[in-house]
Formats: C-alpha cells, structure tokens, sequence
C-alpha cells in the first residue's frame, strides 16, 4: 500500500532525476528543446536535448510522426482509421503492423486478466454514451443485449488481417493506443 510518504519521496527522486538528467545535458553541451501540439484527442508535450535546433527539429517532427500514424491507424474518431474500418466492415485486410501489434498486445491482456481488459468493450460504451445523452443508464435488457457483442476471444488476427467474428463487434484501443503512442515516439 502506497502512502503520502512513498508519493513525495518518489516525487522527490523523480524531481531529482529531471535536474540531474539537465545538468548532465548541459555538462555535454546539449540544450533543451520543448514542442507542444494536439494528437490523440489531447495536448502532447515533448522534450528533447540536442545539440543543435535541426538535431531537435528532426528527433521531434520523428515522434510527432510517430503519434501521428498512430491515430491514423488507431484512432475510432476517424473515419479512414483502420480501427474505424474494421468497426464498421468486420474485417481489416493488411493491417498496419502497427495495428496488429496492439491488438496482440490487447489479446494477450484479456487472456491475462481472464477478460477485464477487453478492447471489444465499445458496443457497451457506446450503449451507455447514448443513454447518457437522452439523462438516462441503458436498461438491464439493452445492457445484456450489446455485452453479447464485447468478447475478446471474437477478434481474430490471422497474417495481416484482423476480424471481428460477429456483427455489431467493435473495438477501442483507447486504454492502450496512447501508450503504445509514447513508446513509438520515444523509440524514433
């Protein structure tokens, strides 16, 4: 169990890792340089230390880009998204390997947590958006009806396809595609 003390401590250290990494920086001539823009639905703010502005400019336009793609292919607000694709069509034929990645990755979770992380969930989510529009929580009926529709073990990945065995399946990487986001920036 976690308490007030551990959280300021590892604040602390945390704190104290920043100063030290900028004065390591610093000692090896590299500057600090900040971007700030809007991806995945949200303000994302990176930093780099380079020794140049062209050094920065290319290692952060690289994980902007990075981001970029991936709410191309991930993000359910779009449209053209291979995620959209495969909600509304069922199939995804030659999947980003990106998508399939996050999807395995996906798959492997719900098998871990026996199915309490399951990225099928958004026919029930979007069940309960809806409700929340007219002020009300869908009814026991409504609700047993979309859950037929979330399980996990319905998403196929075979190759490079991805597929949904039944129709009214959808899929959400929202709990996992910003994560996966900030790894594929850090690694460019």
């Amino acid at each position: 169990m976690h308490t007030r003390r551990w959280f300021l401590l590892a604040l602390g250290t945390a704190g104290s890792g920043a100063l030290a990494g900028k004065f390591l920086a610093g000692a090896r001539g590299l500057r600090e340089f900040k971007r700030t823009a809007h991806a995945l639905g949200s303000s994302v703010s990176m930093q780099v230390f380079a020794k140049s502005s062209q050094d920065a400019e290319q290692a952060l336009d690289a994980a902007f880009g990075e981001i970029e793609l991936v709410g191309q292919v991930m993000s359910i607000y779009r449209t053209d998204s291979q995620i959209s694709r495969l909600n509304r069509n069922g199939v995804v034929k030659q999947a980003h390997p990106y998508l399939k990645e996050v999807l395995e990755m996906s798959l492997a979770l719900s098998h871990t947590s026996s199915g309490a992380f399951d990225v099928t969930v958004q026919p029930l989510w979007e069940a309960f958006s809806s409700a929340k529009l007219g002020g009300k929580v869908p009814s026991a009926d409504e609700i047993k009806v979309t859950i037929e529709k979330v399980n996990w073990r319905k998403l196929l990945i075979a190759g490079d396809s991805v597929s949904l065995e039944e129709k009214g399946m959808a899929v959400t990487l929202n709990g996992i595609a910003q994560g996966y986001a900030a790894d594929r920036a850090l690694a460019a």
